[in-house]
């Protein structure tokens, strides 16, 4: 083999492109690729599920936001991960509100379904940790019992979510405790601000604080030795899964009319992925652009009642409708408000379709047909081109062809 270090005196196919290295990098670039490796690609992408708009290049980049290793970027094709950069840390998994990214070594729904199998009593304490924090564990605490204490091995406690939490809270856990050996976590972190946002929700609808705790193997805090239950006449029954955002959704709905609290909201970092939308109905043309934008179709047509409507519990306020508006009648209100409207759908724009003058079919929308009628008229368009727009696409065609117009 010819390995060559600075530009090549010449062209250079681009299937041996990785054999040329810049002669001014160190020869460390180049050892660092020789030899054998495995590479585990834990971290999976389901890009029908993800909120990143790549043709647009706009909506969800939080779990890249969260990468300092730079292992996750944005291409044509979406969020790309670079798995030889990835440190397996969790956090853009944790980042993910709709739960495109997923932790394959400890999926979530491999998660719920762990306890639907395990059967556990009820008012146990939880602690989760990685192989070597749980080894740790035994090493520092050997001479100590554990009783009503359940022990979870996960690969990377930094990659559980909200949802995690309160399905813990729900199914009779009395505490959950993270054994972080570094516990050094930001607190704008994705890992810290989903603990926090758990907690909060629980604080408020049932008074109950420290129920997420994080210790250290060596500072690990007494545990209850007696079982004692959540707050919670009933407990969460529905093991089913299939998706992180339609199971978050589900625990918060139990939650709520679970508790006596009434109406709570809860505003900031943490909750930066719930929210509604305002639309501007002077200025919305009803073009429905931003429909596009939606893939997890928290913002929806009703084409039989000609609505723009929007299911609050869905959207995560990635912005990209309102990036995709032409007429910039999209407005993001962040903030998670628990009451009945954030369960239900509601109508951004009810609007008039437009009847064929011909056959009287329906097309359209009075708002799209009056922007386009007024843009086409601002441009000096022929009066006959306005005309046939009072068509629908069958007799606006057969017109154009009796018309002969261009």
């Amino acid at each position: 083999a010819v390995i060559l270090v600075g530009k090549p005196p010449v062209s250079v196919e681009s299937a041996c492109a990785d054999m040329v290295f810049d002669a001014d990098a160190s020869m460390d670039d180049f050892f660092r690729r020789v030899g054998s490796y495995e590479v585990e690609e834990r971290i999976d992408v389901n890009a029908d599920a993800c909120q990143y708009i790549s043709r647009i290049g706009t909506g969800c980049t939080r779990c890249v936001d969260q990468c300092r290793a730079g292992a996750l970027d944005t291409d044509s094709k979406g969020i790309r991960v670079n798995h030889l950069q990835c440190v397996d840390c969790g956090k853009c998994v944790a980042a993910c509100p709709t739960g495109a990214l997923q932790y394959q070594a400890f999926t979530d729904a491999s998660f719920i379904n762990w306890f639907a199998r395990a059967d556990l009593p009820i008012g146990q304490n939880l602690v989760i940790g990685s192989e070597d924090a749980l080894m740790r564990l035994y090493w520092y605490q050997g001479h100590r019992k554990f009783p009503n204490t359940v022990f979870l091995e996960h690969p990377s406690i930094n990659s559980l979510t909200m949802m995690h939490f309160l399905f813990l809270f729900s199914v009779g856990f009395q505490n959950v405790i993270l054994l972080d050996e570094e516990k050094n976590l930001n607190a704008d972190s994705s890992s810290a601000l989903e603990a926090e946002a758990a907690q909060q929700v629980i604080s408020a609808l049932f008074g109950i604080s420290g129920f997420i705790q994080r210790h250290t193997s060596q500072e690990f805090p007494d545990l209850h030795s007696h079982a004692q239950a959540p707050p919670l006449e009933n407990f969460y029954k529905d093991f089913s899964f299939s998706s992180r955002r339609q199971k978050l959704v589900s625990l918060l709905k139990f939650l709520r009319h679970s508790s006596t609290a009434g109406r709570v909201a809860f505003e900031g970092p943490s909750f930066s992925t719930f929210g509604t939308l305002e639309l501007d109905a002077e200025r919305c043309s009803a073009c429905l652009a931003c429909l596009n934008a939606c893939v997890i179709a928290a913002l929806d047509s009703d084409p039989d009642n000609f609505r723009i409507i929007h299911e609050p519990s869905k959207c995560v306020q990635c912005g990209a409708c309102a990036t995709m508006c032409p007429e910039d009648a999209l407005r993001l209100c962040p903030g998670l408000v628990l009451d009945n409207a954030f369960f239900e759908i509601s109508t951004l724009l009810e609007t008039s379709p437009v009847i064929c003058r011909e056959c009287g079919a329906r097309f359209g929308t009075i708002e799209s047909y009056r922007h386009v009628i007024s843009v086409l008229q601002g441009r000096g368009a022929p009066e006959e081109m306005v005309e046939v727009l009072q068509y629908c696409e069958t007799c606006r065609a057969r017109r154009i062809f009796e018309r002969g117009m261009e």
